[in-house]
């Protein structure tokens, strides 16, 4: 794909041109293009678009330009794949090309490329390259709207630029009479700059014509002088004198150097818990119980200690208590045991949790509890061989809804003599939901001596970096501090009162945000299309989380329309689509709040249909069904809630899962 914006604006694909649409359409394109890969919010694309008066439904006038900008860049993208080019990103759009793809990332990166190279003739054909791209005025068919003034003067003037190196290559290269063409051309172009006539100057000196020399020299201190009623600079004054006095090194290198724009690097999103995250991976930490209420931050925390340790060597593995009914029991295990194998055996993982354990013997209960031991003995021993091998740290977060299988396998591997000393631990949990198994898991885990992390609310130096964060600008310190007393420092509360801050103001946002997170939460739903909000809804029916097939063949729409609404959700910021099969909610309270919003005869009804959809797709997934069937009423559903739980029952109580069963 390559997109041209250095002139009137196209795109050619391998099919040839690509039809953009109709102007607002090819400004949406213009808007991130500009943005060089950055998300571009929601919020601003409207106020941009639609000259700071968007209209009422402008969330699905964006999404409709969204989606035929996507089937136009890539036709032959399969149905339900995700775009590789425009992309959604909470709180909006970004698009990712390469540097080659886009014209004017092109010309950028050659000029970034000529300021290296030492041979003056390779750098005079980087730069002719570079201007060659040019076919007229950047971004010409938008040049009249504010959001493009910016970026067309900042690439012109990097055009001029362009320009004046090649001049200045060619003298380099002993091409004095070609030099000579082409400052002039750039002097009369652009009169003004004084580093146009400093080139021709020394052009004309470098052809022998010293007396040409001086006459422009003294032309560009007659225009200086008359239009602006200024002398020239050090540079020219430098320059007559040394042609006066025949002392002329010809030096073309330009007075000011050029530094072209990198492509920015997207922002890390974690900008508070410095001193938290320094306790979590300091390698004296070898278990930290990290501890918070509903939305202090603890998976983001999790996720850049993560970051932070890996790139310092080590293996981290993660395990996430599930937040809605019907999982398998200690899945968070399951999830840790595959990606140690995916770390180090790719492509070889098991896809359940117990290793091969050879045939039963028979189904007495003194049976399953020695297929549990040596179960739970086979994970030890393979999560110590590999910690053997590279340094490893076990995450389990949410463990506050841990079943009992995975919190009895935490304390064994936590104790185990074979992995002290060579696994990190790390959990997660809200100490106000857990019951009396976490406390007893906790306690067991104290002989461990570890490091006690409890997420309160931010102080108002971290919210005001937070709410900048998200925002993008700072807040006063009155505005901070009436949403400091609102949300307690929750950093959850706080990202969604920046959200609201952005896109309504500061009078809306510290006089009229509701008390309580699904009041803001429910106003960023009204300002969704209707279809989004019913697909939200729908989703929250199976928990928070949904396996994407199965939710689209719920849904009484068609595949495209519902991945369309389930688009605006992730833009929204309250989906997250990662796993290509599955959209979750980014946080349980969305899912909750939505849930809870519905009627009980909607809730049936949609329980009702998801069961009959995974009785027909997955007629094995007895969790799920008995977790569906049991939200029902009436005789029959009832009668399939009990056969799919025992059934449930069967296959936990075989995989020694015997508090779950």
């Amino acid at each position: 794909m390559q997109v041209s914006v250095l002139g009137a604006m196209n795109a050619t694909g391998p099919a040839g041109d690509v039809n953009l649409g109709g102007p607002r359409q090819r400004a949406v394109l213009a808007i991130l293009l500009i943005a060089r890969g950055d998300v571009v919010s929601a919020d601003t694309l409207a106020d941009d678009l639609w000259n700071g008066e968007p209209p009422a439904r402008a969330t699905g006038a964006l999404q409709a330009y969204i989606s035929n900008l996507r089937r136009a860049l890539e036709p032959d993208r399969a149905p339900r794949t995700p775009s590789t080019i425009l992309i959604s990103k909470a709180p909006g759009y970004a698009v990712h090309l390469k540097a080659q793809s886009v014209d004017a990332w092109h010309f950028e990166s050659l000029l970034r490329r000529a300021a290296t190279e030492n041979d003056p003739a390779a750098r005079r054909a980087t730069l002719t390259d570079a201007l060659d791209l040019w076919r007229g005025d950047a971004y010409a068919e938008v040049s009249d709207q504010p959001w493009a003034e910016a970026e067309i003067t900042r690439l012109t003037e990097l055009r001029t630029v362009a320009r004046e190196r090649v001049v200045a290559a060619a003298l380099d290269c002993g091409l004095a009479a070609e030099a000579v063409v082409d400052a002039t051309a750039l002097t009369r172009t652009h009169p003004l700059r004084e580093e146009g006539w400093r080139l021709l100057a020394l052009a004309l000196y470098s052809s022998g014509r010293q007396a040409d020399a001086l006459s422009a020299l003294r032309r560009a201190r007659t225009i200086l002088g008359d239009e602006l009623g200024v002398d020239p600079g050090p540079a020219l004054v430098d320059l007559e004198a040394a042609v006066l006095a025949h002392r002329v090194t010809v030096n073309a290198a330009p007075a000011a150097t050029f530094t072209a724009t990198d492509t920015p690097c997207p922002p890390s999103g974690f900008v508070v818990r410095a001193d938290e995250l320094r306790r979590i991976v300091d390698p004296a930490s070898t278990t930290v119980l990290l501890s918070g209420e509903a939305g202090a931050g603890k998976t983001a925390l999790l996720q850049k200690s993560m970051s932070t340790l890996e790139r310092s060597g080590w293996t981290c593995l993660l395990g996430r208590c599930p937040e809605a009914e019907g999982a398998p029991p200690a899945w968070a295990w399951t999830e840790i045991l595959r990606a140690a194998a995916a770390v180090f055996h790719p492509g070889q993982y098991r896809h359940d949790l117990a290793p091969a354990l050879g045939p039963t013997e028979d189904a007495s209960r003194t049976h399953h509890r020695h297929g549990q031991f040596r179960l739970r003995r086979a994970v030890v021993n393979y999560l110590s061989g590999l910690a053997g091998v590279r340094r490893t740290v076990v995450i389990l977060d949410d463990i506050h809804r841990a079943d009992p299988e995975t919190l009895a396998l935490a304390l064994l591997v936590a104790g185990a003599r074979e992995t002290t000393g060579r696994i990190r631990f790390v959990v997660a949990f809200r100490p106000d939901e857990g019951g009396s198994a976490l406390a007893e898991a906790l306690a067991d885990l104290a002989a461990r001596s570890p490091e006690r992390i409890r997420l309160t609310g931010l102080a108002l130096e971290e919210s005001t970096a937070l709410v900048r964060e998200v925002s993008g600008t700072t807040r006063d310190q009155n505005t901070m501090r009436v949403l400091l007393e609102r949300t307690e420092g929750n950093p959850f509360y706080l990202r969604e009162s920046a959200r609201l801050l952005e896109s309504e103001g500061e009078v809306v946002a510290t006089s009229d945000v509701p008390e309580g997170v699904a009041d803001v939460l429910r106003r960023r739903f009204a300002r969704l299309p209707e279809l989004t909000v019913a697909m939200l809804r729908l989703a929250a029916v199976f928990g928070r989380e949904a396996n994407l097939d199965v939710l689209l063949a719920v849904a009484d729409i068609d595949a495209d329309s519902a991945l369309d609404a389930l688009d605006a959700g992730v833009v929204s910021g309250l989906l997250d689509d990662t796993d290509a099969s599955t959209i979750r909610f980014t946080h349980l309270l969305v899912r909750d709040t939505l849930y809870s919003d519905l009627t009980l005869m909607r809730r049936r009804r949609w329980h009702a249909k998801i069961a009959g959809v995974l009785e027909q797709r997955s007629p094995t997934d007895n969790p799920a069904l008995a977790f569906h069937y049991a939200q029902l009423s009436g005789p029959e559903h009832t009668r399939k809630a009990l056969a799919s739980a025992v059934a449930a029952a069967a296959e936990a109580d075989a995989r020694y899962a015997h508090g779950s069963a």
